[in-house]
C-alpha cells in the first residue's frame, strides 16, 4: 500500500490520510463498507482556494500506477457486495472519475427514497409510538421533531428516523403505503451510521446509535447492542466537552442532557449484570438529572435541577423531584439500582466467598444484599404515591399519556424484589416444602429472624403477581410496552408463576391464581417473540422450566438427591437477560411443543424424555462423540444424563462469537458436577 496526495473525497473531508493501492476502496472506505460504485472516487488533490465541483469544471481524472490490484487481495468478508467494475480493473490504463455533482445528487436521491417516500404523517407516527413506548430513550422532543420530519435534506436525520422505523414499523397500519420491514430500516440506519460516525459529534448520531442499539439488543444481537451503545457513550462524552464553546437554548441544552442519560439507562439495560465494566458509573455522573416532562416539552428552564449526589445527601428535598412530572429520573435512578442487583446475581450471589457467614447473612445490616435491598426501598419510598403501583393503576396513567412510563418504573421495582428475594429459595422444592432458606451448598451459617422467610415469600411471588398484572393492564388499555425489557419482565415473573404454581405451600398456599398467572406470562411471551428475537430464548427456557417442575409434581421421588448443581444451566437461564436457550429446538424435536392456554399433565410431561433431551442438547451444542459423555449414576433410566442443564452460554448468549467473557461467566457454583 502506498500513501499519494491521490484521496477520496470522504478521507480528504474528514482530514485523514487516504491509503490505497491505486484503485478504489481505499482502506477506510473497505473498513466502512463505502465498496459501492461512485462511493470511493480517488481524484488528485483540489486547489486550496476552491474545488472543481465549485468552478463547474471537469473532474479530475486519475490513471493508476502499476501496483497491485485489489483483485490481487484476499477478498473481504463483505466482498459478494462489491460489484465487477468495483472489485477488479480491466486494465492498469483505467480511467476512474470523481463524482460528480450529478451523480452525487443521484446518488443522495436513492439513499432518501426510503424515508422520502413515506407520508410525513407515518414519520410523525412513528416518532410518537417510539417517544411513549421505549421510557429508556426519553430525549424526544416531539414539536421540534415535527417541524423537520418533512425535510430529508440532511442525511443524519434521515438515519435517524430510519432508525426509529426500525423499531416501530411493526406497530404502524399495515396498509401505511411503501412501508418497509423494520430490517429494512435497520440496515439502512448501519449502512449510514458508518460514514457518520467519524464525522464530528451530533446528537442526532448518537440518538441514533441508541435506537439501533435497541433494536440489536432485541433481535438478539447483544455484542451489536454492546458496540452501538459505546459509540453512542463515546460520542455523547465529547459532546459534552465540545458543547462549552457554543450557546445552547435550554431546549437544546435538555435534549442533550436526556440524551447523556440515554447512555446511561442503556449501558445497564446491555451490561445486565455481566463482566464487561460499565462506561457510566453513577457515582461518577455529574451532570444533573432530567428536568420534569413539563419543563421540556415547553423548552423552559427548570428551577430545580438536582444531581445524583444530591439524592444521597437531601432525599427529602426531593420530593417534587418524584412525581409523575419527573418520570425519567425516576426511571434513570431505578435502572442504576436494578443493574446492581443484577451484578449481585451473576457474580454469585449468596454463593460468593464468605456469604454464608452471619454478618453477610440477607438479614444482616452488613451484608451486600441488604444493603442493595436498602437503597432500592428508599428509592422507592422517595416516590409519589401516584407513582406506585398498585396504589396508582395503570389505567389512569393511560388516559394522562404517560402509562409506558408508568409501568416501566413499577416493572423495575418489582423485577428488582423478584431478584432478590429468588436469590435464596430452594431450586427444586418439595411439594410440602414450607418457606425456607437454602437446602444445599453453601449453607447459611446463621438463624433467620422469625417469619423472615415467610416475608420473603411473600414479597416474592407478590412481585410475580404485580409483573403480570401490569402488563396485563397495559393491554387491556390497548397500550402494550413493547420494549425488550417488558419481555424480561414477564419471563422473570413466569418462571414464580409456574414454580409457585408446581410448589404452593412455598408461599403457604397465599398464591392460589399461580398457574393462571403464568399462562398470562406465556400468553404475553408468545406474542413477544414473534416481534423481538431475544424472546426466544426466554420461551424455550419457560418450556424447560413447565417440564421440570411437571414431571416433579407427578413423581418427585425421581429427584431425589438432586440439588442445583444438577441445573446449573437451567437456572442460569432463569437469570438470564440476553434470551439465550441452554438447548436449542431440542423441545420440538423430541415432544410436543407447549402452547399457551395449553394446561400440561404428567402423561404430557413424560412424553418428552429428559434423557432424550440431555443426550441431545450436548451432542449438538457441543459435538462430542457420544463416548465422551458420562452419564451420571441415579437410579431412574430416564434420567440417566444431566448434560442438558449444565452446558454454559457466553456473555450474549448464541450471538457472541468473542471469547472475552469469562468461560464460566455464568457458573454459580465454583465445582460443577462430573459431566
Amino acid at each position: 500500500m502506498v500513501r499519494t496526495t491521490i484521496a477520496c473525497a470522504w478521507c480528504r473531508r474528514s482530514k485523514i490520510k487516504c491509503v490505497h493501492d491505486g484503485s478504489p476502496p481505499c482502506r477506510n472506505c473497505l473498513k466502512s463498507r463505502r465498496i459501492e460504485p461512485n462511493e470511493c472516487i480517488l481524484s488528485g488533490p483540489f486547489d486550496s482556494r476552491d474545488t472543481a465541483d465549485q468552478r463547474g469544471g471537469s473532474p479530475i481524472r486519475v490513471t493508476p500506477s502499476t501496483v497491485r490490484t485489489l483483485s490481487s487481495q484476499p477478498a473481504p468478508r463483505f466482498a459478494s457486495r462489491v460489484t465487477p467494475q468495483c472489485s477488479t480493473r480491466s486494465s492498469p490504463t483505467t480511467i476512474l472519475e470523481a463524482e460528480s455533482p450529478v451523480e452525487r445528487q443521484q446518488s443522495l436521491n436513492s439513499q432518501q427514497d426510503i424515508i422520502s417516500s413515506l407520508p410525513t404523517s407515518t414519520i410523525i407516527q412513528a416518532v410518537s409510538i417510539f417517544a411513549r413506548k421505549f421510557p429508556e430513550l426519553a430525549f424526544i422532543h416531539l414539536s421540534s421533531f415535527s417541524g423537520i420530519a418533512g425535510s430529508f435534506e440532511h442525511v443524519q436525520r434521515r438515519n435517524h428516523i430510519a432508525a426509529i422505523l426500525s423499531l416501530c414499523a411493526d406497530f404502524l397500519p399495515s396498509t401505511t403505503p411503501n412501508l418497509q420491514s423494520p430490517e429494512t430500516y435497520a440496515k439502512y440506519t448501519r449502512e449510514g451510521l458508518s460514514r457518520l460516525v467519524i464525522d464530528p459529534p451530533s446528537i442526532t448520531v448518537v440518538q441514533t446509535l441508541l435506537t439501533i442499539a435497541m433494536y440489536d439488543w432485541g433481535n438478539g444481537n447483544g455484542y451489536g447492542a454492546w458496540m452501538y451503545g459505546g459509540m453512542a457513550t463515546r460520542m455523547m462524552q465529547s459532546i459534552q466537552v465540545l458543547k462549552r464553546d457554543r450557546n445552547y437554548s435550554e431546549r437544546e441544552r435538555e435534549t442533550q442532557n436526556r440524551t447523556f442519560w440515554a447512555c446511561f439507562v442503556m449501558d445497564r439495560l446491555i451490561f445486565c449484570g455481566k463482566s464487561q465494566t460499565l462506561l457510566l458509573p453513577m457515582e461518577r455522573m455529574t451532570i444533573h438529572l432530567p428536568v420534569g416532562d413539563l419543563d421540556f416539552t415547553f423548552g423552559e428552564s427548570s428551577n430545580i435541577r438536582y444531581t445524583n449526589l444530591d439524592v444521597v445527601k437531601d432525599p427529602i428535598g426531593l420530593e417534587l423531584h418524584n412525581t409523575i412530572d419527573h418520570q425519567y429520573s425516576v426511571l434513570v435512578r431505578g435502572s442504576d439500582i436494578c443493574a446492581k442487583v443484577l451484578e449481585f446475581i451473576s457474580s454469585g450471589g449468596r454463593r460468593q466467598p464468605g456469604m454464608s457467614e452471619p454478618d453477610k447473612c440477607p438479614w444482616s445490616a452488613t451484608s451486600p444484599w441488604n444493603s442493595i435491598y436498602e437503597n432500592l426501598a428508599k428509592w422507592r419510598s422517595l416516590q409519589c404515591r401516584r407513582l406506585q403501583y398498585p396504589l396508582s393503576p395503570v389505567a389512569t396513567h393511560v388516559s394522562l399519556g404517560n402509562g409506558e412510563s408508568f409501568a416501566y418504573i413499577n416493572l423495575l421495582y418489582y423485577v428488582c424484589i423478584l431478584f432478590l428475594n429468588r436469590e435464596y429459595i430452594p431450586f427444586l422444592p418439595s411439594s410440602t416444602s414450607e418457606p425456607q432458606g437454602p437446602i444445599d451448598p453453601p449453607l447459611l451459617t446463621a438463624l433467620s429472624p422469625e417469619d423472615w422467610w415467610s416475608d420473603r415469600a411473600a414479597d416474592l411471588f407478590y412481585a410475580a403477581k404485580c409483573i403480570t398484572t401490569i402488563l396485563d393492564e397495559l393491554n387491556e388499555v390497548d397500550s402494550p410496552l413493547i420494549t425488550p425489557f417488558a419481555g424480561f419482565c414477564a419471563f422473570s415473573a413466569a418462571t414464580m408463576n409456574l414454580y409457585v404454581a408446581a410448589f404452593p405451600q412455598m408461599n403457604l398456599g397465599r398464591s392460589k391464581d399461580a398457574a393462571a398467572l403464568a399462562e398470562h406470562n406465556i400468553a404475553y411471551l408468545d406474542k413477544f417473540q414473534r416481534i423481538w428475537k431475544i424472546g426466544i430464548g426466554w420461551w424455550k427456557t419457560i418450556e424447560q422450566t413447565r417440564i421440570l417442575y411437571t414431571r416433579a409434581m407427578t413423581d418427585r421421588s425421581l429427584f431425589d438427591g438432586k440439588t442445583r448443581a444438577d441445573f446449573v444451566a437451567l437456572e442460569a437461564a432463569l437469570h438470564d437477560y440476553s434470551g439465550a436457550s441452554p438447548v436449542p429446538e431440542v423441545i420440538q424435536e423430541f415432544g410436543p411443543p407447549i402452547h399457551p392456554g395449553e394446561v400440561d399433565d404428567g402423561d404430557q410431561a413424560a412424553a418428552i424424555s429428559l434423557q432424550e433431551l440431555s443426550s441431545a442438547g450436548v451432542h449438538q451444542q457441543r459435538n462430542l462423540p457420544e463416548e465422551q459423555i458420562q452419564p451420571r449414576e441415579i437410579d431412574d433410566p430416564g434420567l440417566a444424563e444431566y448434560g442438558i442443564w449444565n452446558d454454559v452460554w457466553p456473555m450474549w448468549g448464541e450471538q457472541q462469537l468473542l471469547s472475552f467473557a469469562p468461560s464460566n461467566a455464568y457458573d454459580f457454583n465454583a465445582e460443577f458436577p462430573p459431566a
